[in-house]
C-alpha cells in the first residue's frame, strides 16, 4: 500500500474522539482501534472514515457480547469487560473474526 493511502488511515486519537459515546472501559476500546487499525494497514483500501467507526463499534459490542458483560450495574460491567482484556491477543483476535 502507498503511503499516500496510509495517511488516509485516521489516527487513534481521532477515533477515540468520535466513539465518545460508547459506554465502555477506555483500555478496551483503545484494544480494539488499535487491532482495526492494524488491520486496515494490511487491507488493499480504506473505508470511509464512518464505515471505520461503525466498524469498530460492532467489534465492541460483539466483544460485550462474547464476554458476557452484563450492564446490571455499571460498576459490575466494567469489571467484567476489564476481567475479559485479559484474554490472550490471540484469543481476542478469534472472538472479533
Amino acid at each position: 500500500m502507498s503511503k499516500k493511502s496510509l495517511s488516509a488511515i485516521p489516527g487513534v486519537d481521532t477515533i477515540l474522539d468520535a466513539l465518545d459515546d460508547i459506554d465502555c472501559p477506555r483500555l478496551l476500546l483503545l484494544a480494539i482501534i488499535r487491532e482495526h487499525l492494524s488491520s486496515l494497514r494490511k487491507a488493499k483500501s480504506i473505508p470511509s472514515f464512518e464505515q471505520i467507526a461503525g466498524d469498530i463499534r460492532d467489534r465492541v459490542a460483539a466483544f460485550v457480547r462474547a464476554a458476557g458483560a452484563r450492564p446490571a450495574s455499571n460498576a459490575n460491567w466494567r469489571c467484567s469487560v476489564v476481567r475479559s482484556l485479559q484474554l490472550s491477543s490471540t484469543t481476542m483476535r478469534r472472538r472479533w473474526s
